[in-house]
């Protein structure tokens, strides 16, 4: 998903002046609606608050493409195991 400049930014800043915080793996995204990856966290344990945000937008030739890799992934495994049986 989207990540604009001053999200990074501030990010990058919260997680500077964030107390009490040693390390931590925290996702950092734009208020992007319908985003996969949560925030959450993020938000509780260094303060971040995003400014921005991007509806996400398929192109058909990515549409295309996630359709035909779920396509493959379901239906070649299958193939193998039926013309290749395990002995």
């Amino acid at each position: 998903m989207w990540l604009i400049d001053r999200d990074f930014l501030g990010g990058v800043k919260a997680a500077v002046e964030a107390e009490d915080v040693t390390f931590a793996t925290l996702n950092l995204m734009s208020d992007n609606p319908g985003m996969r990856w949560d925030i959450d966290e993020t938000r509780q344990v260094i303060g971040y608050q995003p400014k921005d945000g991007s509806l996400a937008q398929i192109t058909f030739t990515i549409r295309v493409r996630s359709t035909l890799k779920k396509l493959l992934t379901f239906t070649i495994p299958r193939a193998i195991d039926r013309n290749f049986p395990s002995w």
